[in-house]
């Protein structure tokens, strides 16, 4: 295939759109990775946060208070995310709402898979309580044994 040649005044004002796009792409990266790296602090600490629920009316506040606030989160970050792409004024009222449908399905599947996570920790604690009660319940070969030699 021969060589196209580039003609220099093909390029003479591209400098600047390049620029431009490239200082786009490093917002857009730096305040998602910001937004994950939130999001999934609040994730890995939710197990903890479950091991100390005492009561059932303490997890479901703490599922409750997850929930808002990850409906919360996503909706701020769409809102900084549409300022870096030049804010809703600037799009279409068919494409607003279309995002805006789109958006609303990732976070209802956001929602639900938020949702899993916990019921997975509650079972998972419950299996916990579970074990450490048969523990308690049951003598230990070294009680047995401390038991036979004091007979």
């Amino acid at each position: 295939m021969p060589k196209r040649e580039v003609r220099t005044e093909e390029w003479a004002g591209a400098g600047a759109e390049i620029l431009q796009g490239m200082g786009f792409l490093f917002s857009w990266n730096a305040e998602l990775t910001t937004f994950y790296a939130r999001r999934f602090q609040q994730y890995w600490s939710l197990p903890f946060r479950l091991a100390q629920c005492v009561r059932p009316e303490d997890v479901q506040s703490l599922q409750e208070d997850f929930l808002q606030r990850l409906a919360a989160d996503y909706r701020n970050e769409a809102a900084r995310l549409s300022r870096i792409v030049g804010g809703p004024g600037e799009a279409s009222p068919a494409s607003t709402d279309a995002a805006e449908a789109a958006y609303a399905a990732r976070l209802n599947d956001a929602q639900r898979d938020a949702a899993m996570i916990i019921e997975q920790a509650k079972a998972q604690a419950e299996r916990i309580v579970e074990s450490a009660e048969k523990r308690t319940a049951r003598p230990t070969r070294t009680r047995k044994a401390q038991t036979r030699k004091r007979a």
